[in-house]
């Protein structure tokens, strides 16, 4: 199965930070990071960014219009991440499908800071985004 998402930033104080979605423990040791990023698995039919643009609203309750959305995208594995700026703060709610809630806070973050702590996996994604000029 694929999946897509978008990485969100927002300039604060003349600085670029990026969105972490902040994971529990069990989530933390499974995946080797405290930080997630909006992110999921396409439904069947779903194109990349539409499956993008969903999941980060799922994830964050924000907004995401298809023209907000990077041209560029990078896929590592079955993954692909786009990424959008955004000046709103997230709303974590339970998934709409299982009720889970699958974040337990957020934190906007230096780009160095979200690489430290993320998801071991997602290290490529967070390296590829800080080395862009946004």
């Amino acid at each position: 199965m694929s999946g897509s998402g978008i990485i969100l930033y927002t300039k604060r104080l003349g600085r670029i930070q990026y969105l972490g979605l902040e994971v529990d423990n069990t989530f933390r040791k499974k995946h080797k990071g405290k930080w997630d990023l909006p992110k999921g698995t396409a439904d069947p039919g779903e194109s990349s960014l539409d499956c993008a643009i969903r999941e980060t609203y799922e994830e964050t309750s924000i907004r995401i219009r298809h023209e907000d959305v990077s041209n560029e995208y990078l896929v590592v594995g079955k993954l692909t991440m786009y990424f959008a700026e955004t000046d709103e703060d997230p709303v974590i709610k339970p998934n709409p499908v299982s009720g889970i809630i699958e974040h337990i806070n957020y934190q906007w973050l230096e780009g160095s800071v979200l690489y430290k702590d993320c998801f071991i996996w997602l290290k490529p994604f967070v390296r590829w985004i800080r080395n862009k000029r946004l």
